[in-house]
C-alpha cells in the first residue's frame, strides 16, 4: 500500500503543478487581450441598466434583445455601483471568471478520467482554444459565457460523482451548476445533456454493460424519471395479468419477481441457429455494450 501511495503521490503532484503552470499562462495571455479591449455595445447598455435601483428586481428579470439573464444584468449592476465605467474592473471580473471557470474545467476532467498526465491534453485544449477568445474579450459576452462554463463544469462532475455514489450532496451541486449557468445564460439548457453524455460514455470506456441503460437508472432523479419499484408489476399500469409463481428475475435488478407480469417477464427464446445468428449477436453484443 506505501509503495502505491509513492508511485501515486509524484503523478499527482506533476498533475497539479503542470496544471497551474497552464491556468498562469492562460490568465496571462487573457489579460494580454484585455489590456487592448475596451467597452463595447452591450457593456453600454448594460451601464445604463445599472442606473436604475439594484433591488428592482424588473430591471434584471426583463428581457433583453430576446435572452433572459438576470445573473449576468446584476453581476454587471453590482460591477457598475463599484467602480461605473471601470474598464480595469470589468476586465478583472472576466480573469476571476476565467480562472474560476478554469479550475472547475480541471476538477470535471479529473472526476471523469482520475489523476492522469493525459487529463492535461483536452485540459489545454480548452485552456488556449481561440474558439472563447472573442467572448472573453467582450464584458458582456463574457458575463455570459463564463458563469455557463462555469455552471457546465460543476454539474458534469457532480452527475458523475452522483451516479457513482449517490450522495445527496453531488445531487444538489449538481442542479446549483445547471440552475446557476441558467441564470446567466439561456443556453444552459443544454447541460443536462452534456452531463448524460459525459456519464454514458464514460461507463462505456470503462466496460459497464448497458451505459446508457444504468445511466438514466442511477441517475434518474437528475433526469426526472421514477425509478422502478421493487416490486414486479407495481409501476404497471393497466395492473398485470398474473401468470404464475416466477422462475426469472424482472427488470428490478437484483430483485427476483413473487408473480410474473406480462410486461415485466419475458420467456427466453430458445438459442436457434440459422443464418442470421452472428449478426443478431453482434447487435445484442452492441445493444449490451452502448444501450
Amino acid at each position: 500500500m506505501s509503495s502505491r501511495r509513492r508511485t501515486a503521490l509524484p503523478g499527482a503532484r506533476r498533475l497539479w503543478v503542470l496544471a497551474a503552470v497552464l491556468i498562469a499562462a492562460q490568465l496571462i495571455l487573457r489579460a494580454y487581450v484585455l489590456a487592448r479591449g475596451n467597452f463595447y455595445w452591450d457593456d453600454v447598455a448594460f451601464i445604463g441598466r445599472a442606473s436604475g435601483p439594484l433591488p428592482d428586481a424588473r430591471l434584471w428579470w426583463a428581457d433583453y434583445d430576446g435572452h433572459l439573464m438576470p445573473g449576468a444584468l446584476l453581476t454587471a449592476g453590482l460591477l457598475t455601483a463599484l467602480a461605473p465605467l471601470s474598464w480595469p474592473v470589468a476586465a478583472a471580473s472576466l480573469l476571476v471568471l476565467q480562472a474560476v471557470a478554469s479550475l472547475a474545467m480541471l476538477r470535471a476532467l479529473v472526476v471523469l478520467a482520475g489523476r492522469r498526465l493525459l487529463v492535461l491534453v483536452p485540459f489545454a485544449f480548452y485552456l488556449f482554444s481561440p474558439l472563447t477568445v472573442p467572448a472573453f474579450a467582450w464584458w458582456a459576452a463574457g458575463l455570459n459565457a463564463l458563469p455557463m462554463q462555469i455552471g457546465l463544469a460543476v454539474a458534469v462532475a457532480e452527475t458523475v460523482r452522483f451516479v457513482r455514489t449517490r450522495s445527496r450532496l453531488a445531487f444538489g451541486l449538481s442542479l446549483a451548476g445547471y440552475v446557476g449557468g441558467l441564470l446567466f445564460f439561456e443556453k444552459a439548457l443544454v447541460v443536462p445533456f452534456v452531463a448524460f453524455a459525459a456519464v454514458a460514455v464514460g461507463r462505456a470506456v470503462r466496460a459497464r454493460e448497458r451505459p446508457v441503460r444504468s445511466t438514466l437508472r442511477r441517475g434518474a432523479p437528475l433526469w426526472g424519471r421514477t425509478r422502478r419499484s421493487p416490486r414486479c408489476g407495481s409501476s404497471c399500469t393497466p395492473p398485470p395479468r398474473i401468470l404464475g409463481p416466477a422462475t426469472t428475475r424482472c427488470g428490478s435488478p437484483g430483485m427476483r419477481c413473487r408473480v410474473r407480469c406480462t410486461r415485466c417477464w419475458r420467456p427466453r427464446r430458445s438459442a436457434g441457429r440459422g443464418p442470421g445468428t452472428a449478426s443478431t449477436r453482434a447487435r445484442r453484443s452492441w445493444s449490451r455494450r452502448w444501450w
